[in-house]
């Protein structure tokens, strides 16, 4: 999420693969991007002309829209396979973004330009950069799952430098800048936050909740994160966290009143938070009451996959009377397999049946369906999963990801 100068929010839909722009009144505007074709709404952020960039993690292109909306332009990636992620704008212009499957970080120029360096492997395992934030001096900053560190990108040379985090297999994600310069990360298994300074000193701290998921420095001077179905503050000072119950999970941003605003996980609505809140957030609005405007050609978002809670799965499959298949995946780029496995299930669903019904289910982040009573119900063992079912009945499975073909033959369709 992000907030422009004159106070508008906008944040990424992922399910129907648009932006959603939130005026001061609270209105929401659909803005479906340039190419509407092409799926996957993924990174956002806000460039220094004021020019709202987006990134398509299975269409390996990154595209800009002015802020007040209207049209736009998209650049389509050099490489065929790249799954660009989370992306950050630099004061310089730059906007750079990860890519964890193919194990580079690089940036777009304004124009279209696009410069990568190969992230570094030890001893054979790879960065697997996961989140990128800009600092200061327009260094870019990036998680490593694979090394369990973060890694200082050099704007001039491209030189890497590294961090460990002390804590082992930690798990870093995203990342972004706070107060007094320094960045902050969260650590998805130890259930922790992170603060690294320019200089590369790591301080963590508890953060009481699993399933963290972002960050955002609050209008306050303290951090704040969420969860599953919690937002905290952060105070580093005196490392105190307080709580407060909310449907979110998404992503976070100061908001035009000062206060800060949260993404509901997966009900597309927005709380907002104050410390006065009493522990709980206020719903502002919800992207149901969103009219659409379009930059380009109408999106097809994958054809005819329909994006569903895992709760209404069982009462889908019921009323359908015949052959429905469900994906079981996430968005998230730590989940490499689930990245290449959404775009071969894209594909599988383009040479399909008309007839079948296609669904797909999202886990954001790929590690709260450890934490989903559905899952269990379908005995999910990892992601992505794909289940079919016929007449109500399950008939057949096939988990992780393979080719268009293999997944015929494994599924028996």
């Amino acid at each position: 999420m992000i907030t422009t100068k004159d106070g508008v929010v906008w944040f990424v839909d992922k399910n129907a693969n648009r932006l959603i722009r939130v005026e001061k009144d609270h209105s929401f505007t659909a803005v479906v991007p340039v190419d509407g074709a092409t799926s996957q709404v993924t990174g956002l952020a806000l460039a220094p002309d004021g020019s709202i960039w987006y990134s398509k993690n299975t269409s390996h292109r990154m595209g800009r829209i002015p802020a007040s909306g209207g049209k736009g332009v998209e650049y389509e990636l050099p490489a065929p396979n790249v799954f660009t992620g989370v992306i950050a704008a630099a004061s310089d212009g730059r906007i750079w973004y990860v890519d964890p499957v193919v194990n580079k970080v690089g940036y777009m120029t304004g124009n279209g330009n696009v410069i990568t360096y190969d992230a570094p492997r030890e001893n054979g395992v790879p960065l697997s950069p996961a989140g990128i934030a800009v600092a200061a001096d327009n260094s870019a900053w990036v998680t490593s799952v694979g090394l369990n560190a973060v890694f200082r990108v050099d704007p001039g040379s491209g030189a890497f430098t590294r961090y460990d985090i002390a804590t082992p297999n930690a798990q870093p994600g995203f990342i972004t800048p706070g107060p007094n310069g320094d960045l902050w990360f969260i650590m998805r298994a130890i259930d922790k936050v992170g603060r690294i300074t320019t200089g590369g000193r790591i301080t963590e701290f508890a953060a009481k909740v699993i399933g963290l998921d972002t960050l955002a420095a609050g209008p306050d001077g303290a951090m704040w994160f969420s969860s599953n179905q919690d937002v905290g503050r952060l105070d580093a000072r005196s490392a105190r966290v307080d709580m407060f119950a909310c449907a979110g999970g998404g992503g976070m941003t100061v908001g035009p009143d000062r206060r800060l605003w949260v993404l509901g996980s997966g009900n597309g609505q927005l709380y907002e938070v104050s410390r006065r809140s009493e522990g709980n957030a206020a719903r502002v609005a919800a992207t149901a009451d969103a009219r659409e405007s379009r930059t380009g050609p109408a999106s097809s978002h994958g054809g005819p996959i329909e994006t569903i809670s895992a709760d209404r799965v069982a009462a889908f499959v019921a009323a359908s009377g015949g052959r429905v298949v469900v994906q079981y995946s996430s968005d998230d780029p730590n989940c490499g397999y689930c990245v290449l496995g959404n775009r071969h299930y894209e594909a599988f669903v383009a040479a399909g049946e008309p007839r079948v019904k296609y669904l797909r289910v999202l886990y954001e982040p790929w590690t709260s369906v450890k934490q989903s009573g559905e899952a269990a119900h379908v005995h999910l063992l990892g992601l992505p999963t794909i289940v079919v079912f016929d007449k109500g009945r399950e008939t057949s499975r096939f988990e992780g990801d393979a080719s268009v073909a293999a997944m015929r033959s494994k599924l028996g369709l």
